[in-house]
């Protein structure tokens, strides 16, 4: 029942449920969580990445084997930062660069937007990422059964981790589209 939940949901005479198929996925998976070998089967279950949005392939699903890898560079607290988003793998540095350069100049301190900590054996906790767990370089969606692909990277002298967006149905965006991400700076 789980895995068979249709994306988007749909209610009879086809009104679309916005976020439906997530809500059912937390109730249903809240009780399959209590019985035997329940969250191993939803952990491993297929995963939408950017790869299959622009392909539709299932080699380009993300499927999480069921050991956890360790990414000791991962571990930490993370604030959001470099807003808008970088639209291509070319605006990272510039973006990246410009936000520090922008909040040395800050007269004020913002709050950010959102905390990420990644924890060992795959914890996390974020409230863009509710729901969700890590493992090697992936953090994996539980609800919204989508995978995205964390990379840690310096710029301006700073660790920043870019996490690619995801999520897209296979066909819906065209073959150029330059990947979005989610930056993160590392918290002092």
């Amino acid at each position: 029942s789980y895995d068979a939940i249709p994306s988007p949901l749909t209610a009879p005479g086809g009104a679309v449920l916005g976020g439906g198929d997530s809500v059912v996925r937390v109730r249903i998976g809240g009780l399959m969580k209590n019985l035997p070998g329940g969250v191993d089967f939803i952990n491993k279950l297929p995963r939408k990445t950017t790869a299959y949005a622009l392909s539709g392939k299932d080699q380009d699903l993300y499927r999480y084997s069921g050991t956890f890898t360790p990414n000791k560079g991962l571990v930490g607290t993370w604030h959001w930062a470099v807003w808008p988003r970088p639209k291509s793998e070319a605006d990272l540095e510039a973006s990246a660069t410009k936000w520090v350069e922008g909040r040395k100049k800050a007269k004020k301190k913002q709050k950010p937007k959102d905390v990420l900590q990644i924890m060992d054996q795959g914890k996390l906790k974020s409230k863009a990422f509710g729901g969700s767990f890590w493992s090697g370089d992936m953090i994996v969606g539980v609800n919204d059964g989508i995978a995205r692909k964390m990379t840690l990277r310096k710029f301006a002298g700073k660790d920043f981790l870019v996490i690619e967006s995801a999520g897209f149905e296979p066909g819906s965006i065209p073959t150029d589209w330059g990947k979005k991400y989610t930056i993160y700076i590392r918290a002092n």
